[in-house]
């Protein structure tokens, strides 16, 4: 028999969540989720804005950054909202939901969840790894500085370092399977031809991710040609899983790269 769990919150804004998963804490395909969003005096918040289509969103990712999922729980009333969401290995989940209350800001709140079972085999990030095939759809990763060249991960040159604080352009470059030419039929998802999620990877096995280590950055570009930009500044040194978020025929296309980003100067 399942019980509902627990787990715990953090937020940055005037409410917060309590979320509760359906589960024995162990690895399934899929857990169904509740989520109740409450103010500052603990009573069930009413009335939300859509925030890019939809009423919430959800990340969910494994804090050694080899599981992420986005999804879009529904709105059952009453401050509740409710998904099944997948947690495929054992280990420590993090859960950054994002919504908007009528009349206020956005707000992000964190919960997280340790799940039993059997751990991812790899918990390593290839900063390196800088293409990849998803399905039909090959995707490389190019990194460029405000005057618009390239860095070389490859090489010596300090010049090709990523530092925090420094305003790059983290470029996608889409391009068909099977003959290399670029796609032309990326579809908008979520008011936007892409959306790059960033999370940096924690210290130590003991740390925990925090509203400072999540960053979603929207493409710079409404239309696509097969090359979609991201602005981007990582706020401080440490290494950083990116996952793109595009749309093919209906389908998602979420490539993901590693990053490592030194000290500033």
């Amino acid at each position: 028999m399942t019980t509902a769990k627990k787990l715990e919150v953090t937020s940055k804004e005037s409410s917060h969540v309590n979320l509760y998963v359906d589960a024995d804490e162990k690895v399934k395909d899929l857990v169904h989720a509740t989520i109740e969003v409450r103010d500052q005096e603990n009573r069930l918040a009413e009335g939300f804005s859509p925030v890019h289509e939809k009423l919430m969103h959800l990340a969910v990712v494994s804090n050694n950054l080899q599981h992420f999922d986005h999804v879009h729980p529904t709105f059952v009333g009453k401050g509740r909202f409710e998904a099944d969401i997948k947690l495929p290995f054992g280990g420590e989940y993090t859960f950054f939901s994002g919504y908007q209350r009528e009349g206020m800001p956005q707000e992000m709140s964190v919960s997280r969840q340790f799940i039993g079972g059997d751990a991812s085999l790899s918990c390593s990030i290839d900063t390196t790894l800088r293409s990849q095939t998803l399905e039909e759809t090959k995707v490389s990763l190019s990194v460029h500085r405000a005057n618009n060249d390239p860095t070389n991960d490859d090489s010596e040159n300090s010049e090709s370092i990523v530092r925090a604080g420094e305003e790059i352009t983290i470029q996608f470059s889409l391009q068909q399977k099977n003959s290399d030419k670029p796609v032309q039929d990326l579809q908008q998802y979520l008011g936007a031809i892409g959306h790059l999620i960033i999370v940096k990877q924690p210290d130590n096995e003991e740390a925990v991710l925090s509203h400072d280590d999540y960053m979603h950055v929207h493409s710079d570009s409404e239309k696509a040609d097969g090359q979609i930009d991201f602005t981007v500044s990582f706020p401080e040194a440490g290494t950083y899983k990116m996952w793109g978020e595009f749309k093919r025929n209906n389908r998602s296309v979420i490539p993901s790269f590693g990053i490592k980003v030194e000290e500033s100067y």
